[in-house]
């Protein structure tokens, strides 16, 4: 079994040896208004950030996760939702709005085993329009991203 510390370079390793926090990935979910087909729509993306020292199989595996996650709740909605989110997006002036962010941090515990901290903002906005209790999906978005964090890493 491969070590979480082995997928890093030396300063991150160092650094968590040290007993700091690392930012492993950070997932933002992006909106923008666009035109398609001549009707005003609303699009989203998932928008990835993660540390150059990591772009091992295991963190794109990771990425994907995270993106399928954040879909699955958070953005799991249907097309009132999404008119809404077009109206938020229309009175922006066409500006891109980040409806979610979800942050995995990593430290080591005192026996020297990950210890996963997941951290989520959603947009106020968002929260507002959306018909559903959100803070359940943020919730379930903050344990499923722990959980596939805490898989090994083979």
């Amino acid at each position: 079994m491969t070590s979480i510390l082995e997928l890093f370079g030396e300063e991150t390793r160092r650094a968590l040896i040290e007993g700091d926090d690392y930012l492993i990935v950070e997932m933002h979910v992006m909106a923008k208004a666009e035109k398609i087909r001549g009707a005003d729509s609303a699009s989203v993306e998932y928008q990835s950030m993660c540390q150059s020292d990591n772009r091992s199989p295991w963190m794109k595996k990771k990425i994907g996760l995270l993106a399928d996650i954040c879909q699955e709740t958070v953005m799991n909605f249907d097309t009132t939702i999404r008119d809404k989110v077009l109206g938020l997006l229309q009175r922006q002036d066409g500006r891109e709005i980040c409806l979610y962010r979800i942050s995995v941090w990593m430290s080591l515990g005192d026996d020297g085993t990950p210890v996963w901290t997941v951290l989520d903002s959603i947009e106020p906005g968002f929260a507002r329009i959306n018909q559903r209790d959100v803070s359940y999906d943020t919730e379930e978005a903050r344990q499923r991203a722990k959980s596939i964090m805490e898989e090994e890493v083979g």
